[in-house]
């Protein structure tokens, strides 16, 4: 559930930064229950050997019932990220219950932080085998190119500060069609416990479609318009380490 509002700051940008964004209406039952809004900013390296630092931007909004229950939801998150660095910052209040996430990924790929709760404060410490991606990075165009058929994708929550686990199955390529324009999506399926989750991301790394369906019920994300190209240059990753294949043993 908490993966919907994916979704620190802000560097100020200097000229040759660029910014997309992109707004999703959020449908249940065929009914607009809420929307998010998603910013990317591309800060150019400082250096011409640098690399460069994306700041991600998220605000959720969305008001449902699901079994007789309901649910006034509010997020706002902050991340930065780059090719080896994650980190962010994330506000979440359920029916006036707030709760805030800090966290950032070590060099040696641990995460720390800490998680304020309603009922009191917790210490985020996970090993690098223990988190592979946070939800933020999930929008981060260049992390985002991490995923890889049949692993075992683990998420650190940036929304509740818990790890979503399941196996990443690729769908293959399609195309998205908003308005007038057309672009070609990579569909992933990713199956977690907490919810099944249909994620597509465009060739240029950017999540433009994705939906959650959890106890029956399914919460589809409709961009309103697909984001503007890039005003300069090309998105400089490293190469990343390839997150381990799923195995089977025999019972």
């Amino acid at each position: 559930m908490s993966l919907w509002f994916w979704a620190l700051s802000a560097t100020i940008a200097n000229a040759a930064d660029a910014e997309q964004s992109v707004v999703f209406d959020l449908l249940m039952d065929g009914a607009v229950v809420g929307h998010r809004d998603v910013s990317v900013r591309y800060l150019a390296p400082e250096t011409p050997q640098g690399k460069e630092t994306r700041i991600l931007e998220t605000f959720t909004e969305m008001d449902v019932e699901i079994g007789g229950w309901g649910f006034a939801l509010t997020n706002r998150s902050t991340g930065m990220a780059s090719a080896s660095k994650s980190s962010f910052t994330s506000s979440l209040s359920t029916n006036g219950k707030v709760s805030e996430i800090q966290a950032r990924r070590r060099g040696d790929g641990s995460w720390e932080g800490t998680a304020h709760y309603a009922d009191g404060i917790q210490a985020i410490a996970l090993r690098r085998t223990e988190v592979d991606l946070s939800t933020l990075d999930l929008l981060d165009p260049g992390r985002s190119m991490l995923l890889r058929d049949g692993v075992r994708l683990r998420v650190l929550s940036a929304e509740t500060g818990q790890v979503m686990t399941g196996v990443l199955k690729d769908l293959g390529e399609d195309t998205l069609t908003v308005g007038d324009r057309e672009v070609v999506v990579h569909r992933w399926l990713w199956n977690p416990p907490e919810a099944t989750f249909e994620l597509a991301w465009a060739e240029s790394g950017l999540l433009v479609d994705w939906s959650a369906t959890f106890r029956g019920k399914r919460l589809d994300a409709d961009i309103r318009a697909l984001p503007v190209e890039r005003t300069y240059g090309e998105l400089q990753t490293e190469e990343f380490v390839e997150l381990p294949s799923v195995s089977e043993e025999a019972l």
